[in-house]
């Protein structure tokens, strides 16, 4: 799930990672196919970008940037937790 690019992944931030990314989507689970997530190191800044396969809309691609990688981790999940829950369709109360 988590792959880095120029930079090694430690267990524990795949782990971090992977810990984010399902508390922020798991709600969605039925609307979501395949997660991606890349983290690169770039000018002392850390970008992260996630590539998110939702098989009723097509792929997205979310991106954040951080001076530490759990933040732009965080933020990647945060974003992809509202975009989906713009695109769950809106349930209607009679």
């Amino acid at each position: 799930m988590l792959t880095g690019i120029g930079l090694a992944i430690s267990h524990q931030l795949r782990a971090y990672a992977e810990y984010r990314f399902f508390t922020s989507i798991a709600r969605y689970v039925t609307g979501v196919g395949a997660v991606d997530v890349a983290l690169r190191l770039d000018g002392g800044v850390y970008r992260c970008t996630a590539a998110i396969e939702l098989p009723s809309f097509g792929p997205i691609t979310i991106q954040a940037h951080a001076p530490h990688p759990n933040a732009a981790i965080d933020r990647v999940a945060e974003r992809a937790a509202r975009l989906l829950n713009r695109r769950e369709p809106q349930s209607t109360v009679s």
